[in-house]
């Protein structure tokens, strides 16, 4: 066997090693996911929905007012989880262990979107490298998830498949926006957060437009596009206002979210003096850890410029902070963000141990030998 054949199969068996380890990284995490997606019904909200999405079939039309709570009957009603509720009907009628499954089945589906997404950064770093600091970020973020049976999982879904396509575009791969209304119309008959969607959008439109100094066109026209989709449902504009009613609702001091533990503010004193030493092994240390993180990756997208990045950081920090139910949602955004801030900063460090490498070993190719003619001898 030559020399070059021997260095050829050492290549082989370091790059399949290399290989097995982020591959196994990534699959240990999903895995992992779904384990945790395997609890008991405990969503509160479950049996409302399974009653409205019985009411629906029953009627054949859409609830457009309140037949359900004690003291409202009568009152407006904007049912925008429709879609969701006669899914989850269905999925029900055929078994609660197949329910379970199939919703730790699309919270595991949407981590590795977000992994699918970070995967397409190009970075010097190794791939096994990228995939290990990934399932190791990701392993840290997921811990304070939920995995409760609510539309809010089919809406980490679409908020990464709207992310996806704006940093598609952003990329140059401009057909990709075509989506944008596509995605935005199931959400919007899914779950009434999906006003997310539109903030998502926006906050590309005016991070690119810093970015480049100008508007971008076609993303602006499909912005409306989008906008335009959104009021297809069964209230139209009613339902395009509907989430702005409800962030009036949570973002104040009123008796609804004072009462409701979901709508607390994560990062409140209050909180953290109420689990007092219990604090240090509840869930609540990992998202005030994570967001220290996340303000760290923006303060460097400030200095690199990239004012997207920055925007969309900072809009679901104020997110999370309206209420830890907005947790999902902030994983979703800052997870692929931080990490990719996180292996820019890993390679930047291997450039400049690379060329001090380089440069030394330079000067010692100058040095004459310790036995080296001398001239002027």
């Amino acid at each position: 066997m030559d020399k070059n054949s021997a260095t050829s199969g050492v290549l082989q068996t370091q790059n399949r090693f290399e290989f097995g380890i982020g591959s196994i990284s990534l699959f240990a995490l999903l895995v992992m996911v779904f384990i945790m997606g395997l609890v008991k019904i405990y969503s509160f909200d479950l049996g409302f929905h399974l009653k409205s999405a019985e009411w629906m079939l029953h009627n054949k039309k859409f609830i457009y007012t309140d037949a359900f709570s004690y003291g409202s009957d009568g009152h407006a009603n904007y049912d925008m989880q429709w879609l969701y509720q006669l899914l989850v009907f269905f999925l029900y009628k055929m078994g609660q262990p197949v329910l379970v499954i199939v919703n730790a089945l699309l919270i595991t589906f949407s981590i590795a979107l977000t992994w699918f997404r970070f995967s397409k950064y190009s970075t010097t770093v190794p791939a096994y490298i990228k995939a290990c600091l990934f399932a190791l970020m990701a392993l840290f973020f997921v811990q304070p998830l939920t995995f409760e049976i609510r539309p809010h999982v089919f809406s980490w879904i679409y908020l990464n498949l709207i992310m996806l396509v704006l940093e598609s575009y952003k990329k140059g791969k401009y057909k990709s926006i075509f989506f944008l209304p596509v995605i935005m119309l199931f959400w919007v008959n899914t779950h009434s957060l999906s006003i997310l969607g539109l903030v998502t959008i926006g906050i590309y439109n005016v991070g690119l437009y810093f970015e480049n100094k100008q508007i971008e066109k076609r993303l602006l026209l499909f912005s409306g596009f989008a906008l335009g989709a959104f009021l297809i449902n069964p209230y139209f504009v009613d339902g395009l206002l509907f989430p702005f009613k409800q962030f009036g609702l949570i973002s104040g001091n009123g008796l609804t979210k004072s009462y409701i533990g979901e709508f607390h503010s994560p990062f409140s004193i209050k909180e953290i003096e109420a689990l007092g030493k219990y604090y240090f092994t509840n869930p609540l240390l990992l998202i005030h850890l994570s967001a220290i993180i996340v303000i760290v990756c923006l303060l460097r997208s400030i200095i690199q410029k990239k004012y997207t990045d920055t925007l969309l950081m900072a809009a679901y920090l104020f997110i999370l902070n309206l209420g830890i139910k907005n947790y999902g949602y902030y994983l979703m955004v800052c997870l692929p963000l931080t990490t990719r801030y996180i292996t820019n900063w890993l390679e930047l460090r291997l450039i400049a141990k690379q060329k001090i490498k380089t440069s030394s070993s330079q000067k010692k190719k100058k040095q004459p030998g310790k036995y080296a003619y001398n001239s002027k001898f």
